[in-house]
Protein backbone atom coordinates (compact mmCIF):
# COMPACT_ATOMS: atom_id res chain seq x y z
CA UNK A 1 0.00 0.00 0.00
CA UNK A 2 1.37 3.43 -0.93
CA UNK A 3 1.75 6.04 1.77
CA UNK A 4 -0.89 8.71 2.19
CA UNK A 5 0.34 12.14 1.10
CA UNK A 6 0.77 14.78 3.74
CA UNK A 7 -2.59 16.30 4.66
CA UNK A 8 -1.26 19.85 4.59
CA UNK A 9 1.21 21.52 2.25
CA UNK A 10 3.70 23.21 4.59
CA UNK A 11 4.09 26.27 2.37
CA UNK A 12 0.47 27.24 1.73
CA UNK A 13 -1.47 25.71 4.60
CA UNK A 14 -3.79 23.98 2.10
CA UNK A 15 -5.33 20.75 3.31
CA UNK A 16 -4.63 18.73 0.15
CA UNK A 17 -6.88 15.80 1.09
CA UNK A 18 -9.84 18.08 1.82
CA UNK A 19 -9.25 20.00 -1.41
CA UNK A 20 -8.97 16.73 -3.34
CA UNK A 21 -12.26 15.46 -1.90
CA UNK A 22 -14.03 18.75 -2.64
CA UNK A 23 -12.75 18.64 -6.22
CA UNK A 24 -13.75 15.00 -6.64
CA UNK A 25 -17.29 15.67 -5.44
CA UNK A 26 -17.69 18.87 -7.46
CA UNK A 27 -16.36 17.35 -10.69
CA UNK A 28 -18.54 14.24 -10.31
CA UNK A 29 -21.59 16.41 -9.68
CA UNK A 30 -20.76 18.61 -12.68
CA UNK A 31 -20.36 15.63 -15.01
CA UNK A 32 -23.66 14.08 -13.87
CA UNK A 33 -25.53 17.38 -14.22
CA UNK A 34 -24.19 18.08 -17.71
CA UNK A 35 -24.99 14.54 -18.87
CA UNK A 36 -28.51 14.77 -17.45
CA UNK A 37 -29.20 18.06 -19.23
CA UNK A 38 -27.84 17.01 -22.62
CA UNK A 39 -29.88 14.26 -24.20
CA UNK A 40 -27.85 12.05 -26.45
CA UNK A 41 -26.53 8.55 -26.77
CA UNK A 42 -26.33 6.29 -23.74
CA UNK A 43 -23.11 6.73 -21.79
CA UNK A 44 -21.74 3.30 -22.76
CA UNK A 45 -22.22 4.13 -26.44
CA UNK A 46 -20.62 7.55 -26.11
CA UNK A 47 -17.63 6.12 -24.26
CA UNK A 48 -17.12 3.37 -26.86
CA UNK A 49 -17.31 5.90 -29.71
CA UNK A 50 -14.90 8.24 -27.90
CA UNK A 51 -12.44 5.40 -27.39
CA UNK A 52 -12.57 4.47 -31.07
CA UNK A 53 -12.13 8.12 -31.99
CA UNK A 54 -9.09 8.48 -29.72
CA UNK A 55 -7.40 5.10 -30.26
CA UNK A 56 -8.60 3.90 -33.67
CA UNK A 57 -10.00 0.53 -34.68
CA UNK A 58 -10.10 -2.14 -31.97
CA UNK A 59 -11.54 -5.52 -31.19
CA UNK A 60 -14.50 -5.86 -28.87
CA UNK A 61 -12.16 -7.44 -26.31
CA UNK A 62 -9.86 -4.40 -26.46
CA UNK A 63 -12.79 -2.01 -26.13
CA UNK A 64 -14.16 -3.94 -23.16
CA UNK A 65 -10.79 -4.17 -21.41
CA UNK A 66 -10.05 -0.46 -21.82
CA UNK A 67 -13.52 0.51 -20.57
CA UNK A 68 -13.35 -2.00 -17.72
CA UNK A 69 -16.58 -3.72 -18.75
CA UNK A 70 -17.54 -7.26 -19.64
CA UNK A 71 -17.09 -8.52 -23.19
CA UNK A 72 -20.80 -9.38 -23.40
CA UNK A 73 -21.87 -5.84 -22.48
CA UNK A 74 -19.46 -4.28 -24.97
CA UNK A 75 -20.59 -6.71 -27.65
CA UNK A 76 -24.19 -5.61 -27.10
CA UNK A 77 -23.24 -1.91 -27.21
CA UNK A 78 -21.23 -2.42 -30.42
CA UNK A 79 -24.16 -4.27 -32.03
CA UNK A 80 -26.46 -1.33 -31.21
CA UNK A 81 -23.92 1.18 -32.53
CA UNK A 82 -23.52 -0.88 -35.69
CA UNK A 83 -27.32 -0.93 -36.21
CA UNK A 84 -27.28 2.87 -36.08
CA UNK A 85 -24.41 3.06 -38.56
CA UNK A 86 -22.02 4.56 -35.99
CA UNK A 87 -19.42 1.76 -36.20
CA UNK A 88 -18.44 -0.85 -38.75
CA UNK A 89 -16.87 -4.29 -38.47
CA UNK A 90 -14.05 -5.61 -40.61
CA UNK A 91 -12.16 -8.89 -40.46
CA UNK A 92 -9.29 -8.77 -38.00
CA UNK A 93 -6.04 -9.24 -39.96
CA UNK A 94 -4.38 -10.65 -36.82
CA UNK A 95 -7.15 -13.19 -36.12
CA UNK A 96 -9.36 -14.54 -38.91
CA UNK A 97 -12.07 -15.49 -36.42
CA UNK A 98 -12.45 -11.99 -35.06
CA UNK A 99 -13.36 -8.49 -36.14
CA UNK A 100 -12.07 -5.00 -35.59
CA UNK A 101 -14.53 -2.23 -34.87
CA UNK A 102 -14.08 1.19 -36.48
CA UNK A 103 -15.81 4.50 -36.05
CA UNK A 104 -17.80 5.61 -39.13
CA UNK A 105 -18.27 9.21 -40.25
CA UNK A 106 -21.84 8.96 -38.98
CA UNK A 107 -20.49 7.79 -35.59
CA UNK A 108 -17.96 10.62 -35.50
CA UNK A 109 -20.77 13.11 -36.23
CA UNK A 110 -22.95 11.62 -33.44
CA UNK A 111 -20.02 11.82 -31.02
CA UNK A 112 -19.42 15.46 -31.95
CA UNK A 113 -23.13 16.32 -31.57
CA UNK A 114 -23.04 14.89 -28.05
CA UNK A 115 -19.90 16.85 -27.22
CA UNK A 116 -21.48 20.01 -28.61
CA UNK A 117 -24.60 19.50 -26.48
CA UNK A 118 -22.55 19.00 -23.29
CA UNK A 119 -20.32 21.97 -24.15
CA UNK A 120 -23.40 24.18 -24.72
CA UNK A 121 -25.00 23.14 -21.42
CA UNK A 122 -21.81 23.99 -19.57
CA UNK A 123 -21.27 27.26 -21.46
CA UNK A 124 -24.82 28.41 -20.66
CA UNK A 125 -24.31 27.66 -16.97
CA UNK A 126 -21.01 29.57 -16.94
CA UNK A 127 -22.56 32.65 -18.56
CA UNK A 128 -25.76 32.56 -16.51
CA UNK A 129 -24.31 31.77 -13.07
CA UNK A 130 -20.81 33.27 -12.93
CA UNK A 131 -19.73 36.88 -13.05
CA UNK A 132 -16.74 38.05 -15.11
CA UNK A 133 -14.23 37.61 -12.27
CA UNK A 134 -15.46 34.06 -11.59
CA UNK A 135 -15.27 33.25 -15.29
CA UNK A 136 -11.66 34.47 -15.38
CA UNK A 137 -10.85 32.30 -12.36
CA UNK A 138 -12.52 29.31 -14.01
CA UNK A 139 -10.48 29.90 -17.19
CA UNK A 140 -7.37 28.72 -15.27
CA UNK A 141 -8.93 25.48 -14.03
CA UNK A 142 -8.48 23.29 -17.14
CA UNK A 143 -4.72 23.91 -17.21
CA UNK A 144 -4.44 23.22 -13.48
CA UNK A 145 -6.39 19.98 -13.83
CA UNK A 146 -4.16 18.90 -16.75
CA UNK A 147 -1.09 19.55 -14.59
CA UNK A 148 -2.29 17.27 -11.78
CA UNK A 149 -3.57 14.52 -14.08
CA UNK A 150 -1.13 11.61 -14.41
Amino acid sequence: MSPTPAATDDTSGVDARELAENLRVAISRLVRAVRAQSAGLPRAHTEALAQLDADGAQTIAQLAARRGVRHQGMSRAVAELEQNGFVSRAPNPADRRGFVISLTEQGRAALERGRDMRRDVLARAIVERLDGEEQELLRRVPDLLRRITP
